[in-house]
Parts: structure tokens; C-alpha cells; sequence
């Protein structure tokens, strides 16, 4: 078994309805550092999910709510969240459809 370092997701959630980041599809990895860049000049809340067997995106898979200024960077270090499941996801959510961009650096488990 070896852990590769590496990006695991870039991209822009859909707006405000919890939108899929990162699904193991049969890969085992484990997120380590989140980043999350508001670049729509507004104020926006991130939602973020990890439901470890399936998509259900509420209260009992939620992780946590990160207010963002507008043009604010955020990095959420030191975290440890196992994806290592062949349905389990991580997903975000926003306030408003404006443009939020989510960067997940962790480790493939190869």
C-alpha cells in the first residue's frame, strides 16, 4: 500500500443545492486540506458533507459552515476525512450561485 500525494478535486459547486465534489468510484483517499476561494466579489457561505455509504446531504452528514467575504481565500488544514467507500462522497453546497472555487489536497491510497 502506498499514499500518493496529490490534488484530488478543483472545481466550482452548482450553487445551493449540495453538489457532489469527490466520489471514491472505487479509489480509497483521504482529503487532508480544503480550499475554498470566493471569486465573484460577494459574500458567500460553504456548506461541506461526507457521507460515508451514500448521498444524503442534512444534519447528520454535515461537517461544517464556512463563512467567505468576497474575494476571501480559505484553508481548512489538518483535516481527515476518509473517502474509502464505493459510494461515499463529500459534497458542498452554497448560499448563493455565485462562483466559489474548492480545491482538496490530500493522498490517493494506492
Amino acid at each position: 500500500m502506498a499514499l500518493a500525494p496529490k490534488q484530488l478535486y478543483q472545481g466550482k459547486p452548482t450553487g445551493t443545492a449540495a453538489s457532489i465534489l469527490v466520489t471514491t468510484t472505487g479509489k480509497k483517499m483521504v482529503v487532508t486540506s480544503i480550499w475554498l476561494a470566493e471569486n465573484a466579489g460577494a459574500v458567500n457561505d460553504v456548506f461541506l458533507y461526507h457521507d460515508a455509504d451514500g448521498t444524503t446531504y442534512d444534519a447528520t452528514t454535515f461537517l461544517g459552515k464556512w463563512p467567505l467575504a468576497a474575494n476571501e481565500v480559505k484553508i481548512i488544514d489538518g483535516v481527515s476525512i476518509a473517502l474509502d467507500s464505493t459510494s461515499g462522497n463529500l459534497a458542498c453546497k452554497l448560499t448563493t450561485t455565485l462562483q466559489v472555487t474548492v480545491t482538496l489536497y490530500g493522498y490517493e491510497i494506492t
